[in-house]
């Protein structure tokens, strides 16, 4: 039989007491790194419209990149 840790109150404490976030921080400025879908659209040779979607990470560094 598997251990049983304690659930999510244990969890919870652990996170707590070790000052762990589930977010990514950024290297640069140390601000927790947000993801978010970025959508461009873009005119194609026949001349309708094509949606470009990708995934990037957005911290207070990066926000003049991302939306520049």
């Amino acid at each position: 039989m598997a251990k049983k840790e304690g659930g999510f109150q244990a969890k919870v404490a652990k996170t707590a007491a070790t000052g762990a976030t589930s977010a990514n921080k950024c290297p640069k400025c140390g601000d927790p790194i947000q993801p978010i879908k970025l959508v461009a659209s873009e005119r194609t040779a026949q001349g309708s419209y094509k949606f470009n979607e990708r995934h990037v990470g957005l911290c207070k560094c990066t926000n003049q990149e991302v939306y520049g």
